[in-house]
């Protein structure tokens, strides 16, 4: 039962939330690294590269709900596209801060991939290790 900012666990929300942004941060940047280095190796046409980028956005925002919601053991579904959400921002934040620019076509498909797969992944995060009797 939530209560306030608490949940079940005795852990305020914000702090599943930071948890999770910061895992699916870090698979993120695995998995762009590892991209970066298959390019150097094997010319990536501009869709691949593009495709790539979103799947491992989609990758970390999974990621991002299915802890996200794993340590706030209920409402997987708000709280992982609330954490999905500030990870895109946080992402968008850093892009914008290092390479400039502005919002495009990139920005609108990567932004509800982001959100949806960390919606999914929260779902998915409440009801793992759930140990419920069906019958």
């Amino acid at each position: 039962m939530i209560k306030g900012n608490k949940t079940d666990s005795n852990r305020p929300i914000y702090i599943s939330v930071m948890i999770g942004i910061i895992s699916g941060l870090i698979l993120i940047l695995l998995l762009s690294l590892i991209l970066s280095f298959v390019m150097t190796v094997v010319d990536f046409p501009q869709l691949l590269v593009s495709l790539s980028a979103t799947l491992s956005f989609s990758a970390g925002g999974f990621l991002t709900g299915v802890i996200s919601a794993k340590l706030n053991k209920n409402k997987g579904l708000l709280i992982g596209a609330l954490a999905g959400l500030f990870l895109f921002l946080l992402i968008a934040l850093i892009g914008l801060l290092v390479a400039g620019g502005g919002i495009g076509t990139k920005f609108i498909i990567r932004f509800p991939v982001t959100v949806i797969s960390s919606a999914i992944g929260g779902i998915i995060g409440v009801n793992l290790g759930s140990k419920r009797n069906v019958l």
